[in-house]
């Protein structure tokens, strides 16, 4: 099982990634896979809001601002394959299967037993709208609930002495407001989709994928790669460390080197390196 105790990278989320999309069962994650999320891509957030508001055109805060996008396009393709896989689950569950619970954190767990209740309501709906059964109890055993059960309690009854009780005064209550609609407005909740504030164009699947590196294997030469996303430059001067969509780049005078197309251009109208073609 990963580590829950320290903090999830761009590396961990690109990995739950391959593994989720290649495999049909779901990945066993940390159990505070949702929150640690969360919280890589508020730091991912905050780190390009300080890089953008320092130089903007600067490589470093291109590299966050890409960077920060994949995290976003991981997590939200991660929740989607979970979810498929949660369901599938829990239809098999509703038809008798004996699933196995591992993989789900408390949040997926929830999920799972509101879904099966859903599914097992539905499965018998053409015996409730044929009549062949006149009621039904709603099975609550898969739901675990904090509320405490109701015990009566026996209340004093106090005797008439003819004299009216003085009224209570009266609480003011706060008054609500609707919209133009309306509707009363409802307290705001934290969500992963509302954590960017505006629209992005999202990363298609293809290049996605294409981004995230299959297997742990050190990189490839540069002459053996024909994909065409990446560029191979010479580069001109030392730089200084700056951050890739998915690493760290630390790169030397006359280093050739291999490196997505958006760096590596902005690398070359800077003067501070030129492109190298692999071309026999």
């Amino acid at each position: 099982m990963p580590d829950s105790d320290k903090a999830m990278t761009i590396e961990d989320l690109a990995e739950v990634y391959r593994v989720e999309k290649k495999s049909g069962s779901l990945y066993v994650v940390r159990p505070d896979f949702y929150p640690a999320v969360a919280e890589l891509l508020r730091t991912q957030r905050a780190n390009y809001d300080k890089l953008l508001s320092e130089d903007p055109d600067s490589i470093n805060c291109e590299g966050a601002n890409s960077r920060r996008k994949k995290g976003m396009q991981l997590s939200k393709e991660i929740v989607e394959m979970r979810m498929d896989k949660i369901t599938k689950m829990a239809l098999r569950g509703a038809m008798g299967a004996n699933n196995n619970f591992d993989a789900l954190t408390q949040e997926e767990k929830k999920l799972y037993d509101n879904i099966l209740i859903m599914v097992k309501d539905h499965k018998a709906i053409i015996n409730r709208l044929s009549g062949s059964i006149s009621y039904r109890t709603p099975d609550i055993s898969a739901i675990a609930t904090d509320t405490p059960p109701q015990v009566p309690v026996a209340v004093p009854v106090e005797e008439d002495t003819g004299e009216q009780p003085e009224a209570e005064p009266e609480v003011p209550q706060p008054e609500v407001y609707e919209d133009d609609l309306g509707m009363i407005p409802q307290e705001d909740t934290l969500d992963m989709d509302c954590m960017e504030p505006e629209q992005e164009q999202e990363i298609p699947s293809d290049e996605l994928d294409a981004m995230v590196p299959q297997e742990k294997a050190p990189e490839p030469a540069p002459q053996k790669t024909d994909d065409s996303d990446y560029i191979v430059v010479r580069v001109l001067e030392d730089l200084d460390t700056f951050s890739g969509p998915l690493r760290d780049y630390t790169l030397h005078k006359e280093e050739i080197v291999r490196l997505p197309e958006m760096f590596a251009q902005a690398l070359v109208n800077r003067n501070l390196a030129v492109k190298v073609s692999m071309s026999p």
